[in-house]
């Protein structure tokens, strides 16, 4: 990368990966499992390649934590990721297979359960948005209990799910409405 603008052409760091699948959310709400490394990211050289010892690339650096009692964790969006997004701007000019649920919602896991009064484990909804394929399913105090048959009570098993859904997939949402049903 040219940090910073710097004249030189190109720098080079260490960039030791800490982790290959750290689930990020950035400032933005979106969530995504990426690369963490120690390389500094600044602006100027995050779209920088993340190798591997044999000079494949395995990432493009994005992003940062930025704070005064933070230093060097990077992410890098995995090769992966970057090829299937790439080869869809080239061909749509836009992302078009992201998939969705099209709700906000607030995790209820055992412990939050036990301390709020919930009867149920899972994604309690806030709302469900005007594009949604649950709009006039479910309302606001349904209870999403399991996706395609796994129990949800954690943002990252929901976040996964439906990373590895496409839009237009069917999927099967288990629920129980604020009757009990």
């Amino acid at each position: 990368g040219r940090p910073g603008g710097a004249t030189n052409a190109s720098s080079v760091t260490k960039g030791i990966v800490s982790a290959t699948s750290r689930r990020v959310q950035t400032t933005s709400s979106y969530s995504a499992r990426l690369i963490e490394t120690d390389c500094p990211i600044n602006p100027g050289s995050s779209g920088g390649v993340l190798a591997n010892m044999y000079g494949q690339v395995v990432g493009i650096t994005s992003s940062k934590l930025a704070s005064s009692d933070i230093d060097a964790v990077g992410y890098a969006i995995p090769t992966t990721t970057v090829k299937r997004i790439a080869e869809e701007l080239i061909k749509n000019g836009k992302v078009l297979s992201r998939a969705k649920l099209g709700i906000t919602y607030r995790a209820i896991d055992s412990v939050m359960a036990e301390i709020e009064g919930y009867k149920y484990k899972g994604l309690y909804v806030d709302s469900v948005s005007e594009d949604s394929d649950l709009l006039g399913k479910i309302t606001k105090g349904d209870i999403i209990t399991h996706i395609n048959g796994i129990e949800v009570t954690r943002d990252e098993i929901v976040l996964d799910i439906i990373e590895k859904s496409k839009a237009g997939d069917n999927i099967q949402v288990t629920f129980v409405n604020s009757n009990g049903k």
